[in-house]
Parts: C-alpha cells; sequence; structure tokens
C-alpha cells in the first residue's frame, strides 16, 4: 500500500509524538514543585506534555518508577560544594546543599528516604567519604555520621531551624509552672540564628561520631 494511503487510513496526526526520558522526567518535577507528589502520575505527566500515558510506560511503568526518575532529576540541583581540607566546615557545607536543593524541591523530603539512590545521592555519600578520608574513624561510622546529617538537613529544611511562633507561645506560658523551663527563659535562652545552630549542630555531630 502507498504511504500516502496508509497516511490517509491513519488520519492526519502524522507520526506518534515522544519525549526523551529526561524531558519526561523533568515535567515531573515541575509538576510535583507546583502541586506536590500526589499530582505527578503518569497520566498527568503525559498530559502535560502531549503525549498519551501509553507513550510513558516505555520508559517508566508505574508511578512509582516515575517519581524515582522524577527525583533523580531534582537532585540533580545539587550543587556539591569544593572540598577544602577543613573537615566540619566541609561537612557543613554538603548539609547546607542539601538543604538548598531540599527546599527547593520539598516533596524530595517524602521522597528520598523510600526510593534508590540516584547518582547524585551517592555522590552526597562518596564526597563525605572524601571529606572524612584522614579521619581514623571506622567506616560505620562515617555512614552513620552521614546519614544523621542527611537526617539534619531535612530537618532544616522542613523548619528552618527556627522554633514556630506557636511553640515559643507555648512554652512562655507553661513556664510560670515548670521551674526549670522558666530558669532557661530567666538565663535568656532561647533559639539561636538558624545558620548558627546549624553550624553548632554539625560540629557537635562531627565530634561525637569521629573523635
Amino acid at each position: 500500500m502507498p504511504d500516502r494511503q496508509r497516511d490517509e487510513r491513519r488520519g492526519t496526526r502524522g507520526p506518534a509524538r515522544s519525549r526523551t526520558p529526561g524531558e519526561i522526567a523533568d515535567a515531573a518535577v515541575r509538576l510535583a514543585d507546583a502541586a506536590g507528589l500526589d499530582a505527578v502520575t503518569v497520566r498527568s505527566v503525559a498530559g502535560r506534555l502531549g503525549l498519551a500515558p501509553a507513550a510513558l510506560y516505555r520508559y517508566h511503568p508505574s508511578k512509582d518508577a516515575l517519581v524515582e526518575a522524577a527525583a533523580d532529576r531534582a537532585m540533580d540541583d545539587l550543587a556539591l560544594p569544593p572540598v577544602t581540607g577543613e573537615l566540619a566546615a566541609d561537612l557543613l557545607a554538603l548539609v547546607r546543599a542539601q538543604i538548598d536543593v531540599l527546599r527547593a524541591h520539598p516533596w524530595l523530603m517524602d521522597t528520598l528516604p523510600g526510593i534508590r539512590p540516584g547518582a547524585r545521592a551517592i555522590a552526597v555519600l562518596e564526597q563525605g567519604l572524601v571529606i572524612m578520608d584522614d579521619t581514623t574513624a571506622p567506616s560505620s561510622r562515617k555512614l552513620e555520621l552521614l546519614g544523621v546529617l542527611t537526617g539534619i538537613a531535612t530537618l532544616f529544611a522542613r523548619s528552618g531551624g527556627a522554633a514556630a511562633p506557636r511553640t515559643l507561645e507555648a512554652l512562655v506560658a507553661a513556664a510560670p509552672t515548670h521551674p526549670q523551663l522558666a530558669a532557661a527563659f530567666r538565663e535568656g535562652a532561647g533559639p539561636s540564628a538558624p545558620d548558627e545552630l546549624l553550624a553548632r549542630t554539625t560540629k557537635a555531630l562531627v565530634r561525637a561520631f569521629l573523635d
């Protein structure tokens, strides 16, 4: 059958449209950033790209696979800081880099713990181990520290490292009937600036795990 007749039978749509895996992942990231992870489905991402859902199944046979690809793509935004040889400072810079990418893509906070680590997440671990290469602590301690620091990054990304105003109000209101709390407030205890608290926490964890 001549090509022209085949085209007429197919209609006027022409060849099926396609997208690269990177374009699909980018669309999923944009949708998750705008509407949250629940909005990311094979059908919704396909719609954003002007494709039939079946076109995405070639690369991502399920929502889980699509979310994993989106997380890998979003993590590419994490800029690994240079290693200077200053142990605590370099680990702090790595934590800050994680905080930056988690704030840019908040849905990653609930996604990363449950999926296979992608290339950038593995690169973060590798850089952390490079930073600690000259320490005598066992590798198990180093990996534990990196896991805890990732948790700290998530905590600060989620809260900003500062107590919520309602939390502070509740503590102040409770102080008259809680003598230790009242004494702490009399001594001027209060939340530190988030960046100062992050630096102090990181240094304390480095000492606790590696000394």
